[in-house]
């Protein structure tokens, strides 16, 4: 830890930079990789399920580490494990970015989220131990406005790099920002000495990773195994076996990954439950939101982003805002605000059809905008608020783990909502069609492959299908919103209902009369 506690750090803002560095990588990955997803479909030659588990490993790989990464860092040290962090996404996006195959994609993909976990279990930390007072509140603004930004900047740098040059360039542009990040915290992040001596728990982790991946893996697989198949109901019955061992074993482990315990605390409760409904209600959409703009509207890559941009300009212009009340309010009134516009202007979204304008979206875009603005740095400071100083690193993973469960399951759920949907307008609009060219058209309009579908159609019916199709994809895609936006707005209530004031901790009140 920091030994000068003061409002002026002796390291001054090179920790905040380093942060929004990283903050930039990981965030920014989201959209410069959702951007790219139709092109890696069309190069090689991918499914749907195949976008999916992109998205869904690294998502997965992040919350199965998270936790472990907290005790890691909680027990290690906290620059130290940041430094091994970026060395390995370092690596990780080099072969992201030199990937032949989709196989060869996931694999560095699940390489990038293990180095993804170290990273986040200890930036909110590195912020939280180095700034106090007024700083505080100052850095976390200036953090909240730098995750805005990285998400609103995410889609158009995308775009441009794989208009003008290829999917690869979204990954490889990140390794001189990484060399960047590693320079600074190697020079200028003070060494933060370990505050507790745990032994890691790597049955705990071993059990929650191999629950929360067969899990994800019966979501993804169900519509095409059969959700009553054999197979779907063993790997749904293993996760949920394996789920409950977790538990088991975390109640009666000495140091447990997850401190079970913590959530008798209302206020930890909804602060994880809000991280999950964001990554469920909102970030769990942008594959398909991606799709409709460029499968369906037309737009190429870059156009897809750029008519992303007021929604994430919005929490770029929104976030230090919001910052700025970290130190004055509680959280509980921001974050569930935040929740409520997001889940509205996802439910808004539904009123986008086949032959709609982008500009159909756009309220939907703002509502949503302004509400990632008002949550994400709130919730960074509530996550930090609600657990003593010698378990933030701990209180970080966990913070981080349940948004990216929520990506997770949610890309998962959406997926299966999506693709069901997508099956009965079609089998409403072309009864006469079997059930096997049923699956095979299910399957092409997912994806997006209007081409592929049309290819086996004789050129008479082309019309007719083409249309059916693209209706078909926004009756999928309907589903989606409406679950994404009942999600954001039913963790909306439950963080009024969980968090309070009085519940933030000791240190936090400190900070807050300080400042």
């Amino acid at each position: 830890m920091l030994d000068d506690p003061s409002d002026k750090p002796p390291s001054g803002w090179w920790p905040l930079a380093a942060i929004c560095l990283i903050d930039l990588m990981l965030l920014g990955d989201v959209g410069l990789v959702t951007v790219a997803l139709p092109r890696i479909q069309a190069d090689l030659h991918a499914q749907l399920t195949s976008l999916q588990w992109i998205t869904s490993i690294y998502s997965l790989t992040l919350a199965s580490f998270l936790l472990m990464a907290g005790t890691l860092a909680d027990r290690w040290g906290r620059k130290q494990l940041l430094l091994a962090g970026l060395l390995l996404f370092f690596l990780a996006q080099l072969g992201n970015g030199l990937a032949p195959s989709i196989a060869a994609l996931v694999v560095t993909r699940f390489l990038e989220g293990s180095a993804g976990a170290l990273m986040y279990a200890v930036s909110l930390v590195v912020l939280s131990e180095t700034y106090r007072g007024k700083m505080r509140g100052t850095a976390f603004g200036v953090w909240g406005a730098f995750t805005g930004g990285s998400i609103a900047m995410g889609p158009i740098v995308g775009g441009a790099l794989v208009e003008l040059t290829s999917w690869r360039a979204v990954f490889l542009v990140q390794l001189p920002i990484c060399a960047a990040a590693i320079a600074i915290t190697a020079l200028k992040i003070p060494r933060m000495a370990p505050i507790v001596a745990r032994r890691v728990d790597w049955l705990g982790t071993a059990l929650f990773t191999l629950g929360v991946g067969l899990i994800v893996l019966t979501l993804i697989e169900g519509r095409a195994l059969g959700w009553g198949s054999t197979p779907i109901l063993v790997l749904a019955g293993s996760g949920a076996l394996l789920l409950v061992a977790f538990v088991l074993v975390e109640l009666r482990v000495a140091a447990p990954m997850l401190d079970l315990a913590r959530f008798r605390s209302p206020s930890f409760a909804g602060a994880q439950l809000a991280a999950y409904a964001l990554g469920a209600g909102f970030f769990a959409l942008l594959l398909y939101l991606s799709l409709y703009l460029q499968r369906v509207l037309g737009y190429g890559p870059l156009e897809a982003a750029l008519r992303l941009l007021p929604m994430n300009l919005l929490t770029f212009v929104v976030a230090p805002f919001a910052g700025r009340l970290v130190s004055r309010v509680s959280p509980r009134w921001p974050i569930a605000a935040g929740l409520l516009l997001t889940g509205t202007g996802v439910l808004m979204l539904r009123r986008a059809d086949a032959e709609s304008a982008w500009t159909t979206l756009l309220a939907g875009f703002v509502l949503i905008g302004v509400g990632n603005g008002m949550f994400n740095p709130m919730l960074g400071a509530l996550a930090m608020s609600v657990v003593p100083r010698e378990r933030a690193g701990m209180g970080s993973g966990i913070s981080y783990t349940f948004r990216q469960l929520g990506l997770v399951t949610g890309v998962a759920i959406s997926g299966a909502v999506f693709s069901a949907g997508i099956a009965a307008d079609l089998a409403q609009r072309l009864p006469e069609m079997g059930q096997q060219p049923l699956v095979r058209m299910t399957g092409a309009v997912s994806a997006g492959a209007f081409e592929v579908m049309l290819s086996s159609v004789a050129a008479g019916d082309r019309a007719e299908y083409a249309e059916a199709g693209r209706a078909a994809f926004v009756a999928g895609l309907d589903g989606v919103f409406l679950v994404g936006g009942l999600t954001a707005l039913t963790g909306a209530a439950l963080v009024l209902v969980l968090v309070r004031s009085k519940e933030r901790s000791r240190d936090e009140r400190a900070g807050t009369r300080a400042g």
